[in-house]
């Protein structure tokens, strides 16, 4: 058992393969079997360890070679990494290099070999640099003309000085001879070449090389294990075979099989990745010893992993090392984000954006997935493919899923990955839970990687949405009101036309504090008519055709700000006032010359999508209604 009171605190964990012998995913049964037949196999043989992408061949690789090739033990190990020999160079080049590399490690620079891989060698690359142009002509694969040139006898010169004919069988028996000496000069059974990286290249080189080393080095006392993902050799096959489809399937697994007598796949599916991830959390800080035990925890940990990442370590990794990273930037937070509930969201949350950008990207619109609207599935492209009336996170979900082979395959684990969102969401805060995504949402932007404008809001789009419900509405109820839409300005709303054509604004602001706020400004000043001039700002509120201009409006402010649909800005004094009579008196000095003053509301709402909401419409709209009504009855007055 570890002891996590000493746990060492780091803020990343290393994607190199591990060196050591050691099996962080419960698959250790695997490898010692696979030590125990490498042991007692008959040399030569070839051995693929079959992997995708970040399944831990190369870490295998490692253990391999620390347990069957150390100084005590039975093999002589060699490494080569294919990668490393195509950087800056050609594919022709490639070949060459891990061909001089090979005879180098297996002769160990044998005294007779080294001078024949010295003649060899001129052959090799007089072949590359002279018979390119030739194997282009034949347009046949590089490797088969490779191997028909590298196998021809060809008259060079030795460092002497004197003709010399060095054949691809020639080296081979000199090799074989001074790999025979090595083992027995070492006392050792064999020597284990381990290829690595060969599904880092260009596929049609990584054929190529597999080919030369089939037929190249089928040497006694020799075993090859060769990382390979299979996906690779089929993309590297489709020049000679034309585009892999399941009745050509035989002609592929053909060719793998003449090179490759045994394939190991790595146990991905056996993988039991979960202590290794609690063990990283802790190891990063980002969970204590209490929550590591805690058992809802753990299984919550351990859904999300299966939901994203699954058991790929190096996904692993990543999702983990971008988790440390986000909290390493909390820690200068104000906010309290370290509750299980919170880190479970978190972790959610950046599960999301490693494994489904996309939907990352428009939970960052509106964190509210039951109301996702038209916004977002245009902003997928299947807006097309949902009745309007039917929108929402479940059929936007199932139209993209339908579209994406990808989504599709893992539509039950984007919805599994927003339940525990929602229901540890729900756990902080039950009167507003999306507010709780919305923030940590806003926090994880720095770590992504799409190029999309959606994370946060955007409020040119919201307001354009106001903009068209507003307009939608009053022209249905109200179609003699002219309003046009205010543009290309830092805040949206309308300009409305009134009786004397003389123009109002209607002006909307958004801010994100606490909540999501749009900010309302109604033009409703007012001068005073002339018998009005220079009286008491008390009697101008008693006049009863002020009255008559103020009286509808006050009764439509009040019933909104009443039911907490709306909220007064507060004034200088600090005071808000739900009275706009009385509202108006404490501004008497600022309205010596009107009968009426400018209103500013705030309207708060949990998601984006409240604007969309017939209610919050509603309200909007009977306001700047209510406004327009008062402009008029003032313009009237005697």
């Amino acid at each position: 058992m570890n002891d996590y009171k000493n746990f060492p605190k780091k803020s990343s964990l290393s994607d190199t393969p591990l060196e050591l012998p050691n099996n962080d995913f419960g698959t250790d049964k695997y490898v010692k079997g696979l030590v125990n037949f490498i042991e007692r196999s008959a040399a030569p043989i070839t051995i693929a360890l079959k992997g995708e992408w970040g399944s831990g061949k190369t870490s295998l690789m490692n253990r391999l070679h620390n347990d069957l090739c150390s100084e005590n033990k039975n093999f002589i190990g060699v490494k080569i990494n294919t990668w490393e020999y195509s950087m800056l160079a050609t594919p022709e080049e490639t070949v060459v290099k891990i061909i001089i590399q090979l005879v180098r490690s297996l002769s160990n620079n044998d005294p007779s070999t080294s001078e024949k891989l010295k003649n060899f060698t001129k052959t090799a690359i007089n072949f590359v640099y002279r018979g390119t142009r030739e194997w282009g002509k034949k347009q046949i694969p590089f490797a088969d003309y490779a191997i028909e040139a590298l196998g021809v006898p060809t008259e060079i010169f030795s460092g002497q000085g004197t003709p010399e004919n060095i054949s691809l069988s020639d080296l081979r028996i000199a090799l074989t001879n001074a790999i025979a000496k090595t083992l027995s000069e070492k006392n050792k059974n064999g020597i284990i070449v381990f290829v690595d990286d060969l599904d880092r290249l260009n596929p049609p080189l990584a054929v190529q090389i597999l080919e030369l080393l089939k037929n190249i080095f089928t040497l006694d006392n020799c075993i090859f294990i060769l990382a390979i993902d299979y996906e690779v050799v089929v993309k590297g096959l489709e020049p000679k075979y034309g585009p892999y489809k399941p009745e050509n399937d035989r002609e592929f697994r053909s060719f793998f099989d003449k090179i490759i007598q045994v394939p190991f796949s790595l146990p991905v599916g056996n993988y039991d990745p979960i202590n290794f991830v609690l063990d990283s959390l802790m190891e990063i800080d980002f969970i204590n010893t209490s929550e590591r035990h805690m058992t809802r925890f753990k299984q919550s940990i351990e859904k999300i992993v299966n939901y994203s990442v699954g058991k790929n370590p190096r996904a692993i990794k990543r999702l983990i090392n971008t988790l440390s990273l986000l909290n390493c930037i909390s820690q200068y937070s104000d906010q309290n984000q370290n509750t299980p509930d919170y880190k479970l969201i978190n972790f959610a949350i950046v599960s999301l954006q490693v494994c489904y950008q996309k939907i990352y990207d428009m939970l960052s619109i509106n964190p509210d997935f039951d109301r996702w609207d038209v916004t977002i599935a245009a902003k997928l492209g299947v807006h097309n493919a949902v009745d309007s009336e039917e929108l929402n996170g479940d059929t936007i979900l199932d139209a993209l899923c339908e579209k994406e082979i990808f989504y599709d395959q893992h539509h039950s684990d984007i919805l599994g990955l927003i339940r525990i969102i929602k229901e540890c969401a729900l756990e902080i805060d039950r009167s507003n839970p999306d507010k709780i995504v919305r923030d940590l949402m806003r926090s994880s932007s720095v770590t992504n990687v799409s190029n999309s404008e959606s994370v946060g809001y955007n409020n040119r789009e919201i307001i354009n949405r106001l903009h068209s419900n507003v307009a939608t509405f009053i022209k249905r109820n109200r179609p003699e009101i002219d309003l046009k839409p205010k543009r290309n300005t830092g805040n949206g709303g309308f300009i409305i036309t009134l009786d004397n054509n003389t123009k109002s604004h209607v002006v909307f602001s958004l801010s994100e504090d606490e909540l999501l706020t749009l900010g309302i400004t109604l033009g409703v000043k007012n001068g005073r008519p002339e018998r009005l001039a220079n009286q008491p700002f008390s009697m101008v509120m008693n006049d009863d055709a002020v009255q008559q201009v103020i009286e509808p409006m006050h009764h439509v402010v009040k019933e909104y700000t009443s039911s907490g649909l709306i909220h007064p800005v507060s004034l200088f004094n600090g005071e808000t006032y739900t009275d706009i009579v009385e509202e108006y008196k404490v501004r008497e000095d600022e309205l010596w010359d009107s009968i009426s003053g400018d209103l500013s509301y705030r309207l708060k709402v949990n998601s984006v999508t409240d604007y969309e909401d017939t209610r919050m419409v509603r309200t909007i709209s009977d306001l700047i209604i209510a406004a327009y009504d008062m402009n008029n009855r003032a313009l009237k007055i005697k």
